[in-house]
């Protein structure tokens, strides 16, 4: 009995001993998948780790390159700027230098077209290229009951046959100096019903005229305007600019607001001596305190309609009058004023370019002489008003002309103080002298293309 419960004893510890040994044998399996686990784990996390790693350090090279990519660009694109600017400065110094070789005051000529006129009733112009120089033009005409002519020089002449649109090939170089920052002046010369206002405004002048562009012979201003409006939208990369209009008419040496928005009987305003700068510099000049009139949007795009409602406004406030020339006769002299302020900013050094030009387009009254057998005193005070500021117009082109003389008499009328700006340092001037294709009005053609000699002559000694 004793030796069964021994054998028993070992029997019940062999078998303790072995699922010991199970157990022991299990732990250390279980040991090992812990262990495997946690060295996959540990594998894992290094393997991700190296990964954020390489995810870094692309991100920071995809970074620093951008840096230098965007430092390269913003390099590049500072250079096209440079080299924009510098072409641009570049251009308008050639364009400048052959503007001024032309003279500060150019005269040209244009024959009104003629219309309905017999071959009988018209003058016998003849055109050649003058002595003096190779590339000016002779106008002659036939003297008063005389077989000789008189030939008068000038810097170009336009016949009955030419278009608006070959005109505005001339002065389209004077639109775009105003546009560069320069003063400049373009008058329309002429007796009554000589094509002034035709060549100077058609059709914004008349109400009714409207028309797609190229369907009529529009004049000076529509297309000035139109030019105004390509410059700015073709340059909107690298300036800025802003124009404002003013419309004065000088009636009786007193100046009217054609712009005015007052209602009521129309008042003359104030001539003062103000500071302007004009040309780059500050100037003294003569002002009339009329109202300006922006004309670009907040977007620094030009209003080409509202420059056409300026005109027709104008148009239905000026002094006007029926006369044996003309139907409906301007009797005041009328002066359009576009200013051009343009802005350029170089990115790379913060510079800041300005230019600020003027365009003043003026429409001068008839230079007829008044009728003496007119029963209407008003008619004959306005005539005789007209040709008394035209003369001192003429007085201030001869001063001009004459190298002994001391002073130019700028201050005898309203017309020429106003005008004495245009006339100036630095300033393009354009006289364009209309004259009437008939023969009836040859008094008054001669007389037209005797002021025009004297504009020449001053602008050949300026």
């Amino acid at each position: 009995r004793n030796v069964q419960d021994a054998e028993a004893r070992v029997s019940k510890a062999q078998k303790d001993a072995s699922a010991s040994k199970r157990q022991t044998e299990q732990a250390i399996k279980e040991a090992e998948n812990a262990r495997k686990q946690a060295a996959f784990a540990k594998s894992a996390e290094t393997a991700r780790t190296d990964e954020l790693n390489v995810l870094q350090t692309t991100y920071d090279e995809t970074v620093a390159l951008g840096k230098k990519q965007r430092l390269e660009d913003g390099e590049r694109l500072a250079k096209m700027q440079q080299d924009l600017f510098y072409a641009q400065d570049n251009a308008r110094k050639n364009f400048d230098e052959i503007q001024d070789l032309k003279g500060n005051l150019r005269v040209m000529c244009r024959i009104r077209p003629q219309l309905k006129a017999a071959h009988t009733e018209l003058e016998n112009f003849k055109l050649d290229v003058g002595p003096d120089s190779g590339h000016l033009q002779l106008l002659s005409i036939s003297k008063r009951q005389s077989s000789e002519v008189d030939s008068f020089q000038m810097e170009r002449i336009f016949d009955k046959n030419e278009s608006n649109d070959q005109i505005f090939s001339e002065v389209s170089q004077l639109v775009r100096s105003a546009i560069n920052g320069r003063n400049v002046c373009i008058f329309a010369y002429g007796q009554t019903g000589s094509g002034k206002t035709h060549t100077m405004t058609y059709p914004w002048n008349e109400d009714n005229k409207i028309a797609a562009s190229g369907t009529v012979d529009e004049g000076i201003i529509p297309r000035a305007v139109r030019m105004i409006s390509s410059a700015i939208s073709e340059t909107k990369d690298s300036w800025t600019f802003t124009v404002k209009g003013r419309f004065i008419e000088i009636y009786m040496d007193h100046v009217y607001d054609l712009l005015r928005n007052e209602k009521g009987p129309i008042q003359d305003i104030p001539v003062k001596y103000a500071t302007e700068r004009r040309n780059g510099k500050d100037e003294n000049i003569y002002k009339a305190e009329s109202n300006e009139v922006e004309l670009t949007t907040l977007y620094g795009d030009f209003h080409e309609a509202k420059v056409r409602e300026m005109l027709l406004q104008a148009a239905k406030s000026r002094h006007t009058r029926a006369t044996d020339k003309n139907a409906q006769s301007s009797r005041s002299h009328s002066i359009l004023s576009l200013k051009i302020e343009g802005e350029r900013v170089d990115v790379s050094s913060g510079k800041i370019t300005e230019t600020c030009g003027t365009l003043n387009l003026i429409d001068l009254a008839g230079s007829e002489k008044p009728a003496d057998n007119s029963l209407d005193k008003e008619s004959q005070a306005e005539g005789t008003k007209i040709n008394k500021s035209l003369l001192v117009l003429r007085n201030v082109l001869d001063a001009m002309a004459n190298p002994k003389a001391t002073q130019v008499p700028f201050r005898e009328s309203t017309l020429t103080k106003l005008l004495q700006p245009s006339l100036g340092e630095g300033c393009r001037t354009l006289m364009f002298v209309m004259v009437s294709p008939l023969t009836k009005d040859r008094e008054e053609t001669r007389n037209t293309l005797s002021f025009a000699k004297v504009a020449q002559n001053a602008k050949l000694r300026t």
